[in-house]
């Protein structure tokens, strides 16, 4: 069964998301030392190089724009970095004038069992002075919160939830996710879930979506979209009351619903 519903309103809409990649000012990662330099009252662990995040059952990005790569799988080894790199011609200029270049740029740290990540602020000379890139190998059942101004952001494996905030908006799930909940301006959303255990539900909010969902196995999924200029084409029936469960509001809409 094929659905394909239009809103009246004549609106091509292409969502192109692109993520400037913000200057931070605070701490870098650096691979090469390998070591975690000490622990800060209330179970906070700061330092350099990768750190060992088999504990970790939740992690939170915040800052103004970075690179996003997760993983979440059943065996290890589980290690997560942050990483930070001059970009464009002022990010060329900065690295020659500072000895530094990059070096002070963002701040990773573990509290507890969250590993939270900082993508610092916004430096002088603005979108194309450094490149924050943050991988992380977790284990399964992970929640992610991610809040960033501009966020690219791919996840594979299997994950308790997806929060994500931010203004443009790249993500990427292949793999599962219980509960995903996508805000912004302007957003991207590619969801492949490999398998499905109806219990999913999926919210994605703001100005501009561009959503394509897959679900393996799916034989039918509960949505609803509402927008000024709309534009659904799902190859799935919409059923009331079954899993997952979509919702979907905002002015400029397309998406795409199948499965596989």
């Amino acid at each position: 069964m094929r659905t394909l519903l239009i809103r009246p309103l004549p609106v091509l809409v292409t969502l192109v998301v692109i993520a400037g990649w913000m200057a931070p000012k605070q701490g870098i990662l650096d691979r090469a030392s390998g070591s975690i330099k000490g622990d800060l009252p209330g179970g906070v662990q700061t330092g350099t190089g990768e750190f060992d995040v088999g504990t970790v059952t939740a992690v939170r990005v915040t800052g103004p724009a970075g690179l996003v790569r997760l993983s979440a799988s059943r065996g290890g080894p589980y290690r997560a970095e942050l990483r930070s790199r001059p970009e464009g011609w002022f990010g060329f200029w900065r690295s020659n004038w500072s000895a530094g270049g990059c070096a002070n740029a963002g701040s990773i740290r573990l509290v507890g069992t969250q590993l939270q990540v900082d993508t610092g602020n916004r430096a002088w000379f603005g979108a194309s002075d450094c490149r924050l890139e943050l991988d992380a190998s977790l284990p399964e059942g992970v929640a992610v919160s991610i809040e960033q101004d501009a966020t690219s952001s791919q996840l594979s494996g299997n994950f308790a939830s997806l929060d994500v905030d931010s203004r443009a908006g790249d993500i990427a799930l292949d793999g599962h996710a219980r509960t995903v909940s996508i805000e912004g301006n302007a957003i991207r959303a590619r969801l492949s879930y490999a398998r499905v255990d109806q219990d999913e539900s999926i919210t994605l909010g703001g100005n501009a979506i561009d959503a394509e969902l897959r679900f393996a196995g799916a034989e039918a999924v509960n949505y609803a979209v509402s927008g000024h200029a709309s534009l659904v084409d799902s190859t799935l029936p919409n059923k009331p009351g079954v899993r997952p469960a979509i919702a979907i509001k905002g002015n400029f809409l397309r998406v795409r619903i199948g499965g596989e």
